[in-house]
């Protein structure tokens, strides 16, 4: 069972671990770059202007290291195609920092983007082709000292397509994600917190170990297979999800996942999102459906659920006890009822009340599960009995069911 809270609260921790490594890895290389290369750490800072943008050329340079960015503008200003966007191929973009930057209509190809931390950038018509977010880094021969250096992406508006690239480990936290394409790119380990995830879909790629906390999305979120199958594994999670007033894009997410679980033959996983794609489904029943899917949920949760049989069960035997109470039952020759009367000298004590409520209710525990007991029955008390007797089998036969089914998995 899917434990969000528990499952948020980590996700909030390891976004604040990203931060801190991040700073630390960043840190690291430039001190190693500074003894070695004698590199500096340099700032560019622009001037935010709508008509004429202040353009930052990076496309003539072989590398761009160690650079804090603000407010300048890396693109076209204006492209009507693809054919028409920059092309900056080649660069090593690695370890910077983009404060309020723009871009637009730019193509990034065969370039490692590694180290970077874009904070409340705009991305709008942007290709990543074939390009690096991550990359491994050591200053040691020491095998357990080599550390991933990721990206990260804070407070981000994002209109892109990512081919072919590499986010491993990489984090997007409360930014808005809107007609974005990810084709056959590896995600593994990459950190949605609090984001908007808008028409987006994604395609033949690695999401192992991912995480999608808080997001919000809308029914074009699509996980799909072209070529390849998009990998999951047990610890891919989702949810909790933000959504409007009406749980209609809910329940579909949860089935988008649900059925990538099965691919990925996760199958109590896939049992997992499968409860709760059916459980938010129900709000949007009317009628018998809604009536028929209530009821499946309460007493077996959908086939997933052993504890709501447990539950139910007990419910129906406390029902019946007190059905039985009513109409009286005799159990070895002895006559259990309490009907109420307002004679005084007819009413019970407490105790006397406690000690018949616990016979009539050892009657029902018995009789719903077709335990032979001498009781003669009559009237109303022998057709509740019937009842619970066909309910019990019925309980019965579904919680076996469900129990073998989960031992299979």
């Amino acid at each position: 069972m899917q434990n969000f809270n528990k499952e948020k609260d980590k996700a909030v921790k390891l976004y604040t671990q990203m931060i801190v490594e991040y700073e630390e890895n960043y840190k690291n290389e430039l001190t190693h770059f500074k003894k070695h290369y004698k590199i500096k750490e340099k700032e560019i800072t622009g001037t935010k202007q709508y008509l004429k943008p202040d353009c930052l050329n990076m496309e003539d340079k072989d590398e761009f290291i160690f650079h804090t960015v603000k407010n300048k503008f890396i693109g076209k200003d204006t492209a009507l195609f693809e054919e028409h966007y920059l092309v900056i191929s080649g660069i090593h973009i690695d370890f910077n920092k983009f404060v309020n930057c723009d871009f637009r209509n730019v193509v990034f190809k065969n370039c490692t983007l590694a180290g970077n931390k874009f904070v409340n950038c705009l991305f709008r018509d942007v290709i990543f082709d074939n390009c690096r977010f991550s990359r491994h880094i050591s200053h040691s021969d020491v095998l357990k000292d080599i550390k991933l250096f990721t990206s990260i992406f804070d407070e981000c508006t994002i209109t892109a397509k990512f081919k072919e690239t590499y986010l491993e480990g990489c984090a997007f936290n409360a930014s808005a994600i809107i007609l974005t394409d990810y084709n056959n790119t590896d995600l593994q380990g990459t950190l949605f917190l609090d984001t908007t995830l808008f028409t987006v879909k994604i395609t033949d790629c690695d999401l192992r170990d991912s995480k999608f906390v808080k997001i919000r999305c809308n029914q074009e979120f699509v996980i799909e297979d072209d070529q390849l199958t998009t990998k999951f594994n047990e610890n891919t999670f989702i949810g909790p999800l933000k959504t409007k007033e009406n749980d209609d894009d809910t329940y579909r997410i949860y089935k988008t996942f649900a059925e990538q679980f099965k691919k990925n033959v996760f199958l109590e996983h896939y049992g997992e999102y499968f409860y709760l794609y059916n459980k938010y489904k129900i709000k949007e029943l009317s009628g018998f459906k809604k009536i028929y899917s209530f009821f499946v949920w309460s007493t077996i949760g959908f086939g997933e659920r052993i504890t709501h049989a447990v539950i139910f069960s007990i419910v129906v035997i406390l029902i019946w006890s007190f059905l039985f109470s009513l109409s009286g039952i005799r159990v070895d020759e002895k006559f259990f009822c309490l009907r109420p009367t307002f004679i005084i000298s007819d009413m019970l004590s407490l105790k006397e009340v406690w000690n018949i409520y616990i016979q009539i209710i050892n009657y029902s525990f018995t009789n719903f599960f077709g335990i032979s007991i001498n009781a003669d029955l009559s009237g109303m008390a022998l057709l509740f009995s019937y009842v619970q007797k066909v309910i019990g089998l019925v309980m019965f036969s579904l919680f076996t069911s469900v129990l073998i089914r989960k031992m299979i998995r």
